[in-house]
């Protein structure tokens, strides 16, 4: 099950949450200002999900994501980013699908017309290709 952390309790979790966020993002970008990731996520304007499984009466923490919803001012057009995935135990194909329609919810209610994502993890990209996704296109970074 995938659990939108609501801003108090991404303050609370933040020691967990920073080092996902920046193993994935400051892998790709090595200068992610933490401060606007926190700040952002705390007004809202990104959004933090716990994707986790009840194990013996228990909560486990599988994964963590980060998303925000992007408005394209030409198009009109609004998508849901997934910024980043973290799995700590999400090694469970069901884990990644379950989580992924409760993104596809959220963005429907957010009038998103799709989901993007940037990824070089083949596994990450064969799931979203199993999932209706369309892989075909590459994001294209040229330091300057």
């Amino acid at each position: 099950m995938l659990i939108m952390l609501l801003p108090e309790q991404v303050s609370q979790k933040w020691d967990m949450i920073k080092p996902a966020i920046k193993d994935v993002v400051g892998a790709s970008n090595g200068s992610v200002d933490m401060n606007q990731v926190l700040m952002s996520m705390l007004d809202g304007r990104m959004q933090c999900w716990l994707s986790c499984r009840k194990e013996k009466d228990q909560l486990v923490i599988e994964g963590l994501i980060t998303t925000e919803v992007l408005e394209d001012s030409h198009g009109n057009i609004r998508s849901l980013l997934i910024y980043s995935m973290y799995g700590y135990r999400m090694d469970r194909r069901s884990s990644w699908e379950g989580a992924f329609e409760t993104l596809v919810r959220f963005a429907k209610g957010h009038e998103c017309e799709r989901i993007v994502t940037y990824t070089n993890v083949r596994s990450l990209i064969s799931l979203m290709e199993q999932l209706g996704g369309d892989a075909s296109k590459r994001f294209v970074s040229i330091p300057i």
